[in-house]
């Protein structure tokens, strides 16, 4: 008789474990209300530390028509970082912490990149990202390229898409603190609080500025 009931516990156990997983969406626009792509959105318990974070895959930063691709990277702390350059000319990659407005400026590494050649495979170079926060990306020989590698010290992490929202599944249900990255932004960006309670809860963001859209 009791092996008669075991599939019924297994189904229930089954809705539990569902019913205890959430899904946040957050919603991010500028100024004007245009959705902004490339936002990163963190999550923290409200209460106590989150779980241990693991190193991402290795992530590859492109250089390509004198920009970084992507624009903005999202790792966790010991993710490596490949850059490789597809350009014609020459690079010179630095990296420094800090913000994109010079508070807590410090280098963090440099390397020269030659020049892509026709039938030779591209140069490239690796480093490894221990440190949670922002890594501002330039180029010594060209001031107008940027970019950033967002470090983020959460399990659940996500960018921002084309519609500037960010999706984050498989959150326990629970109160949590949301803290919102957006390059542009010169403002601090206040940490919201939810409560997930399942299964989805969507919360929004409105941005100071006005976000550009990089050229393609």
């Amino acid at each position: 008789m009791k092996k008669k009931h075991l599939p019924v516990l297994l189904v229930s156990a089954l809705i539990c474990l569902v019913s205890e997983a959430a899904t946040l969406k957050v919603m991010v626009v500028d100024a004007d209300g245009v959705p902004v792509e490339e936002a990163v959105v963190s999550v923290h318990p409200a209460s106590g530390t989150a779980p241990k974070v693991l190193p991402s895959a290795l992530s590859i930063v492109k250089q390509e028509k004198m920009q970084f691709v992507p624009k903005v990277t999202l790792v966790t702390p010991g993710s490596k970082l490949r850059f490789v350059n597809m350009d014609p000319w020459d690079h010179h990659i630095r990296a420094t912490t800090g913000n994109q407005f010079g508070v807590d400026y410090a280098p963090l590494f440099q390397a020269r990149e030659n020049a892509l050649v026709e039938g030779k495979a591209p140069q490239s170079f690796e480093v490894t990202v221990d440190a949670a926060g922002v890594v501002l990306l330039g180029c010594h020989l060209h001031s107008s390229m940027t970019g950033y590698v967002y470090v983020a010290d959460s399990p659940w992490a996500a960018k921002t898409g084309v519609d500037g929202i960010a999706t984050l599944d498989d959150l326990p249900t629970g109160d949590f603190k949301v803290t919102l990255w957006q390059a542009n932004e010169i403002k601090t960006i206040p940490v919201k609080g939810v409560t997930l309670i399942g299964p989805t809860t969507v919360i929004n963001y409105q941005l100071s500025v006005k976000v550009r859209k990089r050229r393609a």
